[in-house]
């Protein structure tokens, strides 16, 4: 059976080197440690990679079409696979970069191809001896449906143009979707079935997606509100004024008294 694309757990982005024109991040984009879905990468996994010369990609959250730059330095150490990228001078590159700058960003991740590797039934855990390394990515943290932001203090995005709430809607869509994806995409590649938890997470996002587009859709096809209704101009005492005065000069007339 040939090899499915996994992904390696977010690892802590060590530092942001800013000097000139250079943007650099760097970190450990995968150690030797046992994460979370049951998987060690041993050291000299990357090694073909590494000798091979094959141009591995720099991307946010796993999104081949979101390119963030390139690597400078690939290499393996006493804790793991350590990376040093350039992030290029695009608008992601800028979105990116200050997303780093404030913390917002702060994960590394890998796709990779599983060329090599053992499963240990006692320990369950698999041994992964040799990986095809792919891309590198930048990530949010992993998933956690208890982590939402109860408010925004001081925001009045009713200010903002469309385009940029709908720039801001991308970014965060793309980093959700990106993790939701890796992660359901690690476990199936590993002929896993995916958790309660995991299953409920996923419904929780489709269920969401459903209803901010069913939101959107009833604020696209809402007609306008007529305006209200100006203030009814009291014509009534007018009129009757008028009337009076006509009558009065027809009164005038008859008799021959002079009326205003």
């Amino acid at each position: 059976m040939s090899p499915s694309l996994a992904y390696g757990y977010p690892q802590r982005t060590v530092e942001l080197k800013t000097a000139g024109d250079d943007w650099e991040v760097a970190g450990h984009v995968s150690t030797w440690d046992l994460d979370l879905g049951g998987d060690i990468v041993h050291r000299g996994a990357f090694g073909d990679t590494l000798q091979s010369g094959i141009r591995v990609k720099f991307l946010f959250a796993h999104d081949p079409s979101q390119i963030v730059g390139k690597p400078i330095e690939l290499r393996e150490d006493d804790h793991g696979l350590f990376g040093r990228f350039a992030l290029s001078r695009t608008r992601l590159g800028h979105d990116i970069h200050q997303l780093l700058v404030d913390g917002a960003l702060d994960a590394f991740s890998i796709g990779f191809l599983a060329r090599e590797h053992d499963y240990d039934e006692k320990a369950k855990v698999r041994n992964l001896r040799k990986l095809e390394l792919l891309e590198c990515s930048l990530v949010a943290l992993p998933m956690n449906p208890r982590a939402t932001v109860s408010g925004v203090k001081d925001e009045d995005y009713s200010t903002l143009p469309l385009e940029d709430v709908l720039e801001l809607f991308e970014s965060h869509r793309t980093a959700a979707l990106g993790q939701a994806k890796a992660v359901a995409a690690r476990r199936l590649a590993q002929g896993r079935k995916l958790s309660d938890q995991t299953l409920a997470i996923l419904e929780r996002l489709r269920t969401v997606s459903e209803e901010d587009a069913a939101e959107l859709l009833r604020l696209a096809t809402t007609p306008p509100s007529p305006p209200d209704d100006p203030a009814p101009v009291k014509t009534a005492g007018l009129v009757e004024a008028h009337l009076r005065r006509a009558r009065l000069r027809e009164l005038g007339r008859l008799y021959g008294v002079a009326t205003p």
